[in-house]
């Protein structure tokens, strides 16, 4: 079905790139993309762009899933400013433990709170429609839009079917934790078995996601 697709769209669209000089330098120029939280990495990285494709590696409980929550709801109060009346989001794809800790995180992250200080703000109400001041608060945080920043449970799901979740969404960022656990029905290189080789057709499957659709793409894995 993907390969239909692609010679499907290769006869009606053309591969010659033409976009003008003019947009390019002046997206270098106001330095365009979503930025960090972190300044040593905006110091160092220039910020994500559409197409871009960065793997957060480390070894097992070292803070991956903090710093993921930490970057993407600082970023996603950035999405509707890059890419106005688009209502793009950011997709968070979990095939570790249960979403729901990380939408906990997340919370935590955006309001720079504790677990004690979220179950204080849930119990006062809010002037708005969101009820509380904990959702009042965190839509507040990511730019207005609370929807901005998606969660989504992937445990056993194969690689067409994430992508299929991509394309009805339109992202502009695309999180996969961990990409390593994506069951994988793409074709590897020369044929490979071994796992190395079917690894790095998923990372080339992975990094594709963001060329195809438009998004930057950030990729956990655990180092051994």
């Amino acid at each position: 079905l993907d390969r239909y697709r692609e010679a499907a769209n290769r006869k009606v669209a053309s591969a010659q790139v033409l976009a003008p000089i003019e947009e390019l330098l002046a997206a270098e120029e106001n330095d365009w993309g979503l930025h960090w939280r972190l300044p040593c990495l905006n110091e160092h990285m220039k910020p994500l762009v559409p197409g871009d494709f960065v793997v957060v590696a480390a070894r097992p409980d070292k803070g991956k899933t903090t710093f993921c929550a930490s970057e993407l709801t600082h970023m996603a109060a950035q999405v509707d400013p890059l890419w106005p009346g688009e209502k793009r989001s950011i997709l968070w794809f979990n095939n570790e433990g249960p979403g729901k800790r990380i939408v906990m995180r997340n919370f935590q992250s955006a309001l720079n709170a504790t677990t004690e200080d979220l179950v204080r703000l849930s119990g006062i109400a809010s002037n708005d429609q969101h009820r509380t001041m904990v959702r009042s608060n965190y839509a507040k945080a990511l730019g207005g839009r609370p929807g901005v920043l998606r969660v989504f449970d992937i445990h056993g799901m194969w690689n067409h079917q994430v992508e299929d979740i991509i394309a009805a969404h339109k992202p502009a960022l695309v999180l996969f934790d961990m990409v390593d656990n994506v069951r994988f029905g793409g074709e590897a290189g020369n044929n490979g078995q071994r796992t190395d080789q079917l690894l790095e057709a998923m990372y080339q499957w992975a990094r594709l996601i963001g060329v195809k659709h438009d998004c930057a793409v950030l990729a956990t894995s655990q180092l051994s």
